[in-house]
């Protein structure tokens, strides 16, 4: 999926703390931007577990962009707020691939973890969703 020469956008180096109990929103934020300006790279999501207060959204100009864990059940994401969790602006991707993440839901009514307008190949890898209604929502595209 993603060449040596494409850039990885470490959360940590965006200010994220892993194993504590802060929030991480704005550092996320931080590194997608720097991602979506690229328009193409992986945000990276290393061991720890990580807590999100807002939607995460990706915009319109990413190419292709991967969000990568740690794997192993080791990179957490903790989603504190109702709303969806990652949100793909219309077309933003061409090719999205998202794996070694567990996704977890402290609202009683969160909605998606991912959603999205449209992404022309969009793969998903060990992906450990709990406590929320669905891994995600494609509007307009089929996966393959």
């Amino acid at each position: 999926f993603s060449s040596n020469t494409e850039a990885v956008f470490n959360v940590v180096s965006y200010g994220a703390t892993p194993y504590d109990l802060s929030d991480d929103t704005i550092a996320f934020k931080s590194a997608i931007a720097a991602m979506t300006s690229a328009t193409m790279g992986t945000l990276y999501i290393p061991a720890g577990t990580y807590y999100i207060s807002s939607p995460l959204v990706i915009g319109a100009v990413a190419m292709r962009v991967a969000i990568r864990g740690a794997g192993g059940g080791h990179a957490t994401i903790m989603w504190t707020h109702t709303d969806h969790l990652f949100y793909m602006e219309s077309n933003a991707t061409q090719a999205l691939l998202v794996e070694g993440l567990n996704i977890r839901s402290t609202a009683t009514t969160s909605k998606y973890a991912f959603v999205m307008d449209g992404c022309f190949r969009c793969r998903f890898h060990s992906i450990l969703v709990s406590q929320h209604r669905n891994l995600l929502v494609n509007h307009t595209t089929s996966f393959g």
